[in-house]
């Protein structure tokens, strides 16, 4: 059997396969109307930029075909270099892109990092410095009426006198009634601290600091206190000049070389920061509790009137500028959201009243007692949300307008003969010394027969700086017309 040997691949052969492989790759641009046999590359049927191009496609080679929609037939090239160029301008676009997303990012970040920065400056700024004030603080009740103190230390080293000079209030307010009321606590306000020993309510914060003083006042008006604020002269001086001069209204004339070289005319005036702090620490009045009070009441009301007029921009310059003017107890938010709560209200929205009582001098102190009944009447008014208006108390009698008897009811040895012999000194006739038949009393009496006596009794209260008026009923043996009876709140003379 014969076996026939398969030809060789040819020269003619790889020509042929060569040309059929070529026409493959450019098949997609190859018009379908030439006839497969051609002996021509298609090359010819499309378009280059030069000969040399057409020429490495004929020989099979071309770089980039791009096919652009709307162009005549479908067909466009580009060269090497057009491509290249196109490439980086897309690559540019994508940079330039990249970089402006990213710094409008970049100031987004600024713009919050700003923001909590400018407002982490001013809570600071806000804040109570060295304070324990918080531990003595209550929360208040949601939308309900709130107690606070507010407290300015007026000492200015710098005056001759160098008198030590406080401001003390007691606010209520009510901000969902648009209503506050002001109570001005005399510095010397004689109470009971801690320590069980009776002393003038600044000394509170003079031995302990603020926590303290907030109990003390808690205590005596008995109610919760939310909040806290605080400044000092240097403080009211920043705050009136930063605000600008306040108008108030001044009851009687200033004149007072202890408290500032200014004078101040009376009626109503516009004051700078100098004056307005020889306002503030000026005491030699006739009247002095009652005046001090006013006056103090006024540039309270005039510095809060100012502050929560202020938009909420405004409030945070304020806030910022003051640089620790003030410090309180709440966040800036809640005093924004005071403010706000409380914008638009005038002077005329705001009670005013000061602890009922009377000036004495123990020892060589002059204190100031509350007239207890008096003080209790006027909270409830306070707390009621009502003008607390009080009856005023009967004028005290002259000591040597009526007869005292002295009794010793504490087992104190000596007491009624010490105090008889104090009082004696002070015009008071004493016609009768002695003991009472049990020493069963805790608390100082002092026992009138009839209404006409009660100013006598009255008086001796003020004298002693304790003692609760009691009208008798015959329930007690004497025959002068007021009875002195000491209980064991009395403390000897050291």
């Amino acid at each position: 059997m014969m076996v026939k040997r398969r030809k060789g691949f040819s020269a003619s052969h790889s020509k042929a396969t060569s040309r059929r492989l070529q026409s493959a790759t450019l098949g997609t641009h190859v018009p379908t109307s030439r006839s497969r046999s051609t002996s021509h590359m298609n090359a010819d049927q499309v378009g280059f930029s030069n000969t040399r191009k057409k020429q490495r496609a004929a020989r099979g080679v071309v770089q980039n075909v791009a096919n652009h929609t709307g162009v005549d037939a479908g067909r466009v090239r580009i060269s090497h270099r057009q491509f290249a160029q196109e490439t980086r301008r897309r690559a540019r676009v994508r940079r330039v892109s990249f970089i402006v997303l990213a710094l409008v990012l970049l100031i987004g970040i600024a713009g919050i990092a700003g923001g909590v920065t400018y407002y982490t400056s001013l809570e600071s700024k806000l804040a109570l410095k060295d304070s324990d004030a918080k531990s003595a603080l209550t929360l208040p009740d949601d939308n309900a009426p709130y107690y606070t103190v507010v407290f300015a230390d007026l000492t200015d080293a710098s005056l001759a006198s160098g008198e030590v000079n406080y401001a003390l209030a007691l606010v209520r307010t009510d901000e969902q009634a648009k209503r506050v009321t002001v109570v001005s606590i005399p510095s010397n306000l004689r109470v009971t601290l801690t320590d069980g020993e009776q002393h003038k309510i600044i000394e509170a914060y003079e031995q302990s600091g603020d926590a303290a003083l907030i109990g003390a006042v808690s205590s005596f008006a008995n109610v919760p206190i939310s909040h806290y604020v605080k400044t000092d002269a240097a403080g009211i001086a920043r705050m009136v000049s930063d605000l600008g001069d306040l108008t108030v209204q001044v009851n009687e004339e200033v004149d007072d070389p202890r408290a500032g070289a200014d004078y101040i005319p009376a009626g109503q005036q516009t004051l700078g920061a100098s004056a307005i702090l020889t306002l503030l620490r000026a005491n030699n009045f006739m009247d002095a509790p009652e005046r001090i009070a006013q006056n103090q009441q006024a540039v309270l009301n005039a510095l809060s009137c100012a502050l929560v007029d202020k938009d909420t921009l405004a409030l945070c310059q304020f806030i910022d500028a003051a640089d620790g003017a003030f410090g309180c107890d709440m966040s800036l938010l809640s005093v924004i959201s005071l403010a706000d709560a409380m914008r638009g209200i005038t002077e005329q929205d705001i009670y005013t009243a000061v602890v009922p009582g009377y000036e004495l001098e123990q020892e060589g102190v002059e204190y100031y007692r509350a007239s207890a009944d008096m003080w209790a009447s006027m909270m409830e008014l306070v707390d009621a949300g009502e003008n607390p208006i009080v009856d005023e108390p009967p004028a005290a009698a002259a000591p040597d307008s009526f007869t005292l008897t002295v009794r010793n009811g504490a087992g104190i040895t000596g007491a009624a003969a010490q105090i008889s012999e104090s009082l004696t000194d002070r015009g008071f006739d004493v016609v009768d010394v002695g003991n009472t038949d049990t020493a069963v009393y805790t608390e100082t009496l002092v026992v009138y027969k009839s209404d006409e006596f009660e100013a006598a009794a009255q008086s001796v209260t003020e004298a002693l700086g304790l003692g609760r008026l009691v009208q008798d009923v015959s329930f007690y043996q004497f025959d002068s017309d007021v009875l002195l009876i000491l209980g064991s709140d009395w403390k000897p003379a050291s």
